[in-house]
């Protein structure tokens, strides 16, 4: 795995690193990269383009630990009986767990003895024998030297990276500099991922909303949040459409995954590809099972859309008179003409005649209610700035007016 720091944590990050793995008999290798100027991504607003992108120069050091491995033993996953739930350390292996272990096996598999009560055991791998065993808390300790500290090792990693400011890679690309998800190792089969996400789009919509950050608190929920807590409380019930995900499966098996890219990591498309081959992804990337569905939708009703637009005479520069719902409202990061961070809104509107969805950025919520009436519809006019096909959007600039008197 690798996580950010800034500069001035790195002896305290070294300390306590080597504190954590001193007792483990393989030790992973820890590189701590030189200090360099490096970019971080902010994803701040959808647009015609897929997204505006603002990018950051700072100082930061990169440290990279590989995989835990403890005597040819990789650690592939960690089961929690009381709370009822599995946690994902290697997805490569991940699917490939033996059918019989998991929350409802109990034996150890180095003593032979079983416990009803058996509060937390581990799933280990070897590759070098393909043997796989599920073992007790306390019988890992006998069988590997230092084994009793794999124990939540890598949750209790997370816990210094936060301690320590740091950031993940995925808080690194296309985020803030944030504390980890909760949920950033529980696994979840990537099709009941697609199916939890096709039962909470049929019942609120498919509009996507991004979790709001404040200097690294999260002050509202997104639809990513939602998602892993309604599968957590148990409130939403899967749809299962075997048609639908076949057809997204062979999308995605059709493209070439490509490499990363050096500074943003992954691409949205490449996680895709990653969660068909490993079957499994954490409840922390429900958002990979949501998009998939969505783009794939996307790609097939865009040459719809554009039919549709055409018929509008809709087209870039066009005044248009529009009577709307309002969608929902996205808050996000963005700059001042000083330069100074500030924050900005992405307002989605409903035509209510034509069923079009425009999307206008605006500096405050307030800027619109001028144009709400009584009955609860905002009337206003405003320019096409661009159509985004895919996303069956129609994105307005400028300043938005009240609607002029029609000229007989």
């Amino acid at each position: 795995m690798e996580f950010y720091i800034s500069p001035d944590r790195i002896n305290e990050a070294i300390n306590k690193l080597n504190r954590m793995f001193k007792h483990l008999e393989h030790k992973p290798t820890i590189t701590y990269n030189n200090v360099e100027e490096i970019r971080k991504t902010t994803i701040v607003n959808y647009g015609e383009n897929g997204f505006d992108r603002h990018i950051d120069k700072i100082k930061a050091i990169k440290i990279e630990i590989e995989d835990i491995e403890v005597s040819d033993w990789t650690l592939v996953a960690t089961v929690q009986y009381r709370s009822e739930r599995m946690l994902m350390f290697d997805a490569r292996y991940f699917k490939d767990i033996p059918e019989q272990y998991g929350l409802f096996y109990t034996k150890c598999d180095h003593c032979g003895s079983t416990h009803s009560h058996r509060v937390e055991s581990h799933i280990l791998y070897n590759q070098k024998t393909g043997e796989w065993m599920q073992v007790g808390s306390t019988c890992i300790e006998k069988m590997i030297n230092g084994g009793k500290y794999l124990n939540g090792l890598m949750l209790k990693l997370y816990d210094v990276i936060n301690f320590l400011g740091g950031c993940d890679d995925e808080g690194w690309h296309g985020g803030w500099w944030k504390p980890s998800n909760k949920y950033v190792y529980e696994g979840i089969k990537f099709e009941e991922a697609m199916a939890c996400c096709l039962a909470y789009m049929e019942k609120n919509g498919t509009v996507w909303k991004k979790a709001e950050w404040d200097y690294g608190t999260k002050v509202a929920l997104g639809t990513n949040d939602i998602l892993q807590s309604c599968l957590k409380e148990g409130t939403i019930e899967p749809q299962y459409d075997e048609t639908l995900f076949h057809n997204v499966r062979k999308y995605y098996e059709a493209m070439t995954r490509g490499e990363d890219d050096p500074y943003d990591g992954p691409s949205l498309t490449q996680k895709i590809i990653d969660a068909f081959k490993n079957d499994f992804i954490t409840l922390f990337e429900m958002y990979v099972a949501w998009f998939a569905i969505i783009n794939y939708k996307n790609s097939i009703s865009a040459e719809d859309f554009s039919d549709k637009v055409k018929a509008a005479g809709f087209e870039k520069g066009q005044t248009v008179r529009i009577v709307a719902k309002l969608e929902a409202i996205n808050r996000y990061e963005s700059y001042d003409w000083r330069g100074a961070d500030t924050w900005a809104y992405d307002a989605i509107f409903e035509d209510v005649d034509t069923g079009f969805k425009f999307s206008k950025s605006i500096s405050s919520p307030d800027v619109i209610e001028k144009y709400k009436g009584e009955d609860g519809l905002y009337r206003f006019e405003g320019d096409i700035k661009y159509i985004a096909y895919k996303k069956q959007m129609i994105g307005l600039g400028g300043r938005l007016r009240k609607q002029r008197a029609i000229k007989k």
